[in-house]
């Protein structure tokens, strides 16, 4: 079992299970790698998640984000990463994006709003811009 094991040893098991989510591996094994994941309580944890973004399938992403916003302290470390910009905003989908600017403890809602809540003044142009075509 995991707890009779050195703590080196557990966290190599925990990287293992973080590279299983790699989109090179089969959906049933990222699958089951997270949902491992999810269910253990280690430090540093959700940083390892974001770590490894770059590889993970579109679908992971959406299981990764949705694991991170288990929990709170994850859910900070996501909006940190958000902050220094090592993860951009457009990753984040708009449901993720609702949960979080709706989120129940204010301080995660007023920097998800700070993050998400700004409209690209451009982004606004293009839109009013096509609204006319999308009327035909």
């Amino acid at each position: 079992p995991l707890l009779a094991r050195g703590r080196g040893q557990h966290d190599a098991d925990l990287m293992t299970l973080v590279k299983l989510l790699a989109a090179e591996h089969p959906p049933v094994l990222q699958n089951t790698a997270l949902a491992a994941l999810q269910k253990i309580r280690q430090p540093n944890l959700d940083s390892a998640l974001l770590k490894g973004w770059r590889t993970f399938s579109p679908v992971t992403r959406t299981g990764v984000i949705d694991a991170l916003l288990s929990r709170a302290a994850w859910t900070q470390t996501l909006l940190d990463t958000l902050e220094k910009g090592d993860l951009g905003p457009n990753q984040i989908s708009p449901a993720h994006r609702e949960k979080l600017t709706k989120h129940t403890q204010a301080t995660i809602r007023a920097r998800a709003t700070k993050l998400f809540g700004k409209i690209d003044p451009n982004r606004t142009k293009v839109i009013a811009r096509y609204a006319g075509v999308a009327k035909l």
